[in-house]
């Protein structure tokens, strides 16, 4: 662990940015009773690729899918008409 002292400017405001990875674009703040402040990296799911992630036949296509030297794609048109007739 490691501690800096950092100094608001005249609005009140800090800059957190190079304290995190250049991969951090999100954070999860969470301010204590006590004042205290924690700031957690997160990441931002759609709610798309929570559907996605949700279907285990959609995963499991897409495994095949990453697997198949000739597969670039889903196949989504065949998805749809397998969920129809099933």
């Amino acid at each position: 662990m490691s501690e800096i002292t950092l100094d608001l400017d005249s609005r009140r405001r800090v800059s957190l940015g190079s304290l995190f990875d250049e991969s951090v674009t999100h954070l999860i703040a969470r301010k204590f009773d006590d004042g205290s402040v924690v700031l957690e990296p997160a990441s931002v799911t759609s709610k798309l690729e929570q559907r996605f992630h949700s279907d285990p036949d959609a995963v499991d296509a897409a495994r095949r899918a990453a697997r198949s030297s000739s597969a670039t794609k889903l196949d989504l048109a065949a998805r749809r008409a397998a969920r129809t007739r099933g």
